[in-house]
């Protein structure tokens, strides 16, 4: 029964040398040369057809190139894939496992060997490329040939016969040949003038043991040449089907910098129901942070990991509220040290789910959006009998242009647990992706948001400062107003050797005096507590850094670039003695007055608090309960907050 040899699906019968076979082939071997009638068989090509057996027939389609070959055979409506690839050496072999009515892709690779044969799709059954002069490693095969054996007429087209007689040494057997090509002179092929278009194959074949078969090859399909993306396409692995130990040909994405930015929007598709979610995400190595803002509905809520301090905040902007936690070991890197657990940032790569846990393998460039051409790499790891599967999409190419960087565009996460039938899968796509972003601005204003939240009573404190920019020569810097900015953020960090994220806010008046320019910002305190980090970061308070500050601008020393006319850039200074700590927010933990800068402080519990800026007078009445509730107003360009209940600020 030889229909029953071709469902087989790894081919290893292995042949005893034997002679060629007279029988078949009475004359001897066709030799070199060719026929010069023989049509030109290029080193590219695709062939569907119908492959006829004595009891039965099935369909046939091979994609041919220079060191790989697909071949696809459908069996009683099944597909079962077949991919060659010589510059690996490598065997795969794909189908589809249907179960509960849940398809699940299969895949066996098998390294190819001087003892694997290659030249047959089952038994003796010959692929197309061997029929057409090639061998059994896709290369030329120099003991093929072929003679012109007349005309005749098939479904009233004219015809060229030919025929070769060659033996195929993997599978030892021998061959003799027909076959049937449109004649280019008395017919033209959509394949156009003077190409001809083959119609058929008629094969007759015998092993040295004298094991006969003959099949025949309907051409239903002949493309020579196909286009690269048609040949792509044809030639490499489905989406989504992993093949363990296949060789990995090309190396991920790496090399990534320190800070990130990126929205996304994930679909959960589980068998009965989809949730769809959105967010945006915030990365800094260096600072050792992570935000992420989640949109659902009518929600925001924004989360914000302090690796340095081991913190996680949560921030809800529409009522302004925040709750602070440990870091939990699910969204880091975990160890233990002497019985305790200590939390880590993840680095680019292991958020990205690239890190050498899992065994990726690259599958070649796919479509992945409009006009984009995308490098897929598919990886896989098992974790307590759940197997998780990743299917990373890679822009590289955009309307035919090459991208100077890959860009992230599609990850696919399968979850498959022991009960196959729960298996899900997480669909992300990334849009905005922007390497190297500023993170401080969306660091630290939500940190600066949450203290505020918080506020002292739960010892979380902070401070509004503000001091003078010496412009005598009028320079329109403020027409730059993000470069100054940035820059005067950079400098208080720098100056005071604390991270960026502790200031904030960062206002700059030019309106208020006809040459100087006032800045104002925010400046919070270390948090009163620690999480779960090996080394939590316990910086200077703010205290000391208002007292650092002063000194630096006093001595005239605190400077920073600023811009003007979009190109030129002049150096600014700090005006001396100009500081002034407009409030600063803390706990009466003890009954005492400190000064900072003509500024006082008393950690006394007032029914009454007046605060008096240029004449403006704010009168707010409180319990004896110290409350959290904070007013802030603008006023002559001065911002002020008041936490009532807490403090007493005077003009000195």
């Amino acid at each position: 029964m030889h229909f029953l040899l071709c469902i087989s699906l790894l081919f290893f019968k292995f042949l005893n040398g034997q002679p060629i076979n007279q029988n078949i082939c009475p004359a001897g071997l066709i030799s070199k040369p060719d026929d010069e009638r023989w049509p030109l068989i290029p080193q590219k090509f695709e062939i569907m057809g119908e492959l006829v057996l004595n009891d039965g027939a099935l369909e046939i389609t091979q994609i041919f190139s220079y060191n790989r070959d697909t071949v696809y055979l459908t069996i009683n409506g099944v597909v079962f894939k077949h991919y060659y690839d010589f510059s690996t050496n490598e065997y795969l072999t794909i189908s589809t496992f249907i179960y509960e009515g849940l398809a699940v892709p299969l895949c066996a690779r098998v390294p190819i060997t001087n003892q694997f044969p290659t030249s047959n799709i089952s038994s003796t059954i010959l692929k197309p490329s061997i029929l057409l002069g090639y061998d059994r490693n896709n290369m030329v095969n120099n003991e093929f040939a072929t003679r012109y054996d007349g005309e005749t007429i098939i479904n009233g087209l004219p015809v060229s016969i030919f025929r070769s007689c060659f033996y195929v040494s993997d599978i030892q057997v021998t061959v003799n040949a027909t076959y049937y090509f449109t004649n280019p002179w008395k017919f033209q092929s959509y394949l156009g003038q003077n190409k001809s278009l083959l119609l058929q194959i008629d094969v007759l074949s015998e092993t040295g043991s004298g094991e006969k078969l003959n099949y025949i090859y309907n051409i239903v399909r002949y493309l020579p040449n196909p286009s690269s993306d048609q040949e792509r396409q044809l030639l490499e692995t489905p989406a989504g089907v992993f093949c363990l130990n296949r060789t990995n040909t090309k190396n991920l994405p790496k090399n990534f910098p320190l800070r990130m930015s990126i929205n996304t929007e994930t679909s959960i598709i589980q068998t009965n129901n989809t949730s769809i979610y959105s967010d945006y995400q915030l990365v800094d190595e260096q600072l050792d942070f992570v935000r992420i803002d989640y949109y659902s509905h009518d929600r925001h809520s924004r989360d914000i990991f302090d690796y340095s301090t081991g913190l996680y905040y949560k921030y809800l902007p529409q009522i302004q509220q925040c709750i602070v936690s440990n870091l939990s070991a699910e969204v880091g890197i975990s160890t233990t040290d002497q019985n305790r657990t200590y939390v880590r940032m993840k680095t680019i790569t292991e958020l990205l789910l690239l890190d050498n846990i899992t065994q990726y393998h690259y599958t070649g460039i796919k479509n992945c959006h409009d006009r984009v051409q995308c490098d897929v790499w598919i990886g896989q790891k098992s974790v307590n009998n759940i197997t998780e599967q990743f299917e990373w999409y890679w822009a590289r190419e955009f309307d035919g242009n090459q991208l100077e960087e890959v860009l992230p565009i599609k990850l696919y996460i399968t979850i498959t647990p022991e009960n196959i039938i729960q298996r899900y899968t997480v669909e992300t796509s990334f849009l905005n992706y922007l390497p190297s972003p500023d993170t401080y601005s969306g660091i630290d204003s939500t940190l600066a948001d949450c203290y505020r939240a918080l506020g002292p009573g739960n010892g979380y404190n902070y401070a509004v400062l503000r001091f003078a920019i010496s412009n005598d020569d009028g320079y329109p810097v403020h027409k730059n107003i993000l470069y100054l900015r940035n820059n005067i953020l950079k400098e208080l960090a720098s100056s005071m050797l604390v991270r960026q994220v502790r200031f904030s806010n960062i206002i700059i008046d030019h309106e208020r005096s006809e040459k100087d320019l006032y800045v104002t910002f925010t400046m919070v305190d270390n948090p009163p507590i620690y999480g779960p980090v090996a080394h939590p970061l316990r910086e200077p308070t703010s205290i000391i850094l208002i007292q650092r500050l002063e000194y630096v601008i006093n001595k005239n020393t605190f400077r920073f670039k600023g811009k003007y006319d979009d190109t030129k850039e002049i150096e600014l200074k700090a005006k001396p003695h100009s500081l002034q700590t407009l409030v600063l927010y803390t706990f009466p933990t003890i009954n005492n007055t400190i000064y900072v800068n003509q500024t006082e402080i008393v950690y006394h519990n007032q029914t009454e608090t007046i605060v008096e800026v240029k004449e403006v007078i704010i009168k707010t009445y409180t319990s004896t309960k110290i409350t959290a509730f904070w007013i802030g107003f603008i006023s002559l360009g001065a911002v002020i907050t008041v936490v009532i209940g807490l403090i007493i600020i005077k003009k000195m």
